[in-house]
């Protein structure tokens, strides 16, 4: 080693030396009486032949099995070209800000002096593993996201605090990972770089701090200086440790909004957001107090559909401790944007790129505001989402069946205009033997505009009658008494073509309001003669779906007919006759998404013999059962209980943030059994 050598004449040999032997040359001491003229853009370092950063070579995978030797070289490999990159980034920060303060700079001299040693300490290993530097093609991400940095702060921002503090989460997860293996030399390898690493991180904390303005928090102030496409969501590993962190002093506050960042890492996001006025403005009406409600207190929902790089927008974000909890239980927690609805942030969004906007409905409110310009996204929703349109389906359907176990054609709803064709229709259905009759809005909600008629309507059942029939055609049909509520979720292509999602079984009041769905495969815990009909006494198992889908195509059919392109739920149920059970294959139409597929999502977390039930309870639901509130009832959830895995296995997972000014949450409950599960949840149905 040589002695005191000046920054300048170290930066370049490391920059633009292509021997890996002059980048490895590490000075016993600093001068910085020469600085020198800033450098402006280098478009790449120097290197040798094999680890040129503009090479054809393609990319490299990053192993998953580490147990061969040479796996765990290759995996070293990523971790030494990491380290090549932050000594030429740190490097071309001495050259490019020569008039940074002093300590900054020594600061960086002294960490790019601890790369050097990483880097070597890297290459003994992987020799000792079998690979050379230079096996692998090699990434250029971080030179191109940092080497256009125009100032001292903007590079601490992107190097210290995000490709370093990145590391921190890889040593730590890779340190056990070696381990795992019975690899302890590698191991303890990552235990030493991790010691630096910490002093790295420390290093660009202290000068985000120096050049933050007063006005800013922390956070924010690191946000600001990153430049697409860093952003926080990149200072983060494959797992996520706290302990490093605050060991760096990193304030309490600022690990948990990093821990709950949602942002994209360069992919354009899908935009999703919560609208609960679907069938309400499909009427003509304006969004509800309840729906208003709906869509603040459930504005999450979209996150479970939602991928970490997409981007959820919704009326009021949840805390970042809240979020934190949901990465923690292996839940994506996606970029939120907050703005009273969807239109309301179509001018923030224009500016964006995205890839594509999927709201929970299209609404006339929302196409109107440009979102998915040059598109008619929505078109025909509110044709599909008639009840009358779904009872001349379901006619046509049962009309081409010839399964015994599905309705007669006869049962299908009649779709009627005028009070006194419904009087006459209703008469018709008692005389005939039917317990009940209800009569439907074709744009209803479950539980609104209905009416449920045991004899002839009295005076206050006729002014009913009026109110529904002016509002256009209803479904009159004879009261059925389900016994399982099921929804076939599938996605209708623009050219028609239909595509299956699942299907979700879910759980209504006896006036039909939704109440919650069931967590897990259909069929489980069912009773038992209603699990027999389900499985074809066993020996056809797929009979209900296959007939589900049946349906399903005709539903497709007329969708494509009015323009309608996107997800649908099909709803379906069993009921009990005379003479056993029956399948009507088509109850409504959702054109829209629906609770079935957040059921679906959240099945994926459950762990192996697990269920749940999942419900959206509202503050009246949970004083009915004598909590005194949300805050309350929520304290008192047992938490949830994760096997080896993560995965799900007991206890409470609130799928939106328990505030106590919500007027709804919704939370599931996991056990081995649906009574588990309600108990867990501490409401009855």
């Amino acid at each position: 080693m040589s002695g005191a050598e000046e920054l300048s004449a170290y930066a370049e040999r490391v920059l633009f030396s292509d021997a890996i032997e002059d980048k490895l040359r590490r000075p016993e001491s600093f001068a910085d009486a020469a600085p020198g003229p800033a450098v402006g853009e280098v478009a790449l370092p120097a290197r040798p032949p094999g680890l040129r950063l503009d090479s054809l070579r393609g990319k490299a995978e990053f192993p998953r099995d580490l147990a061969p030797a040479a796996a765990r070289g290759r995996a070293l490999h990523f971790f030494a070209n990491h380290e090549l990159l932050a000594m030429e980034l740190m490097a071309l920060g001495l050259l490019r800000f020569p008039q940074a303060p002093a300590e900054f700079r020594l600061g960086l001299a002294n960490a790019l002096r601890d790369e050097q040693r990483h880097l070597g300490l890297y290459l003994s290993r992987m020799e000792a593993l079998g690979v050379q530097l230079g096996e692998l093609p090699v990434s250029r991400f971080f030179w191109d996201a940092l080497s256009g940095v125009g100032s001292p702060a903007e590079l601490a921002a992107g190097l210290g605090l995000v490709l370093e503090q990145a590391n921190l989460d890889f040593c730590v997860h890779y340190a056990a990972a070696f381990r795992a293996v019975g690899d302890d030399e590698s191991g303890a390898l990552m235990d030493q770089i991790l010691r630096d690493e910490l002093r790295h991180v420390r290093h660009g904390l202290r000068w985000v701090r120096h050049w933050q303005s007063d006005e800013e928090d922390l956070f924010s102030a690191w946000e600001r200086l990153l430049k697409p496409p860093l952003s926080p969501a990149r200072a983060r590993g494959l797992s996520f440790d706290a302990a490093p962190r605050r060991a760096v002093g990193l304030p309490e506050d600022f690990i948990q909004r990093l821990a709950s960042y949602g942002r994209s890492k360069g992919r354009p996001p899908v935009v999703r957001a919560f609208v609960a006025s679907g069938e309400e403005e499909w009427r003509g009406e304006p969004p509800s107090a309840v729906s208003r409600a709906l869509a603040r207190d459930l504005g999450l929902l979209p996150a479970l559909l939602s991928g970490e790089d997409d981007l959820v927008v919704l009326p009021q974000a949840p805390s970042p401790a809240f979020l934190a909890d949901w990465r923690r239980l292996g839940l994506p927690v996606p970029e939120l944007m907050e703005a009273p609805t969807l239109a309301d942030a179509a001018p923030r969004l224009a500016a964006r790129a995205t890839a594509a906007v999927e709201p929970w409905a299209w609404t006339p409110s929302l196409r109107a505001a440009g979102l998915n310009a040059g598109e008619a996204p929505g078109r025909g929703a509110e044709q599909l989402a008639s009840k009358a349109l779904a009872a001349e389906l379901l006619g046509r359907v049962l009309a081409a069946e010839t399964d015994p176990r599905l309705d007669p054609p006869s049962l299908a709803g009649a779709v009627l205009n005028t009070v006194q064709q419904v009087l006459d229709a209703v008469a018709a259905l008692l005389h005939d033997g039917a317990p009940e009759v209800i009569v439907k809005a074709a744009l209803s909600t479950a539980g609104r505009d209905r009416l449920r008629l045991r004899a002839a309507p009295d005076e206050r059942g006729l002014a009913a009658l009026h109110r529904l029939t002016a509002m256009g055609p209803v479904v009159v049909e004879p009261w059925l008494h389900r016994v399982l509520d099921l929804s076939l979720l599938v996605e209708v292509g623009a050219d028609g073509a239909l595509t299956v999602r699942g299907l979700h079984r879910f759980f209504t009041s006896p006036g039909g309001r939704y109440l919650g769905s069931w967590v897990g495969r259909p069929t489980v815990g069912l009773d038992p003669r209603i699990a027999r009909f389900v499985t074809g006494e066993g020996q056809s198992p797929a009979w209900l779906e296959r007939a589900l889908t049946r349906a399903a195509r005709v539903a497709a059919a007329e969708a494509h007919r009015l323009g309608y392109a996107g997800p649908i739920g099909l709803d379906a149920l069993i009921h009990e006759t005379p003479d056993g059970l029956r399948l009507r294959p088509l109850v409504e139409l959702n054109p829209r998404l629906s609770m079935g597929r957040v059921a679906l999502a959240l099945g994926r977390r459950l762990g192996p013999g697990a269920v749940g039930v999942w419900r959206v309870l509202s503050v009246q639901d949970l004083k009915r059962a004598g909590h005194r509130g949300v805050a309350a009832w929520a304290a008192a959830r047992p938490a949830p209980a994760l096997d080896p895995r993560g995965l799900w296995r007991g206890g409470v997972v609130f799928t939106t943030e328990p505030r106590p000014d919500a007027q709804f949450i919704s939370a599931i409950g996991v056990g081995e059994n649906e009574a588990a599960c309600l108990h867990a949840l501490g409401v009855p149905w």
